[in-house]
């Protein structure tokens, strides 16, 4: 019985531990901060790729 007891107060203590954890929320931050920096960037990069496909046409067109 004893051992059922001590059970149950070690994983009331593994779940205060993990909800005062809080490098899983900082972790969850910093992924949606990259995640919004990749889709600036590929929209940048698509948009100067576009220009630059116009660039060439144009220069090998007039020669």
């Amino acid at each position: 019985m004893a051992d059922r007891i001590n059970l149950g107060k070690r994983a009331l203590q593994g779940l205060n531990d993990f909800a005062k954890d809080c490098s899983a929320a900082t972790a969850i931050e910093y992924a949606l901060i990259a995640a919004g920096i990749s889709t600036a960037i590929l929209i940048s990069v698509t948009n100067v790729g576009s220009q630059v496909v116009i660039l060439f046409t144009t220069v090998s067109s007039s020669f």
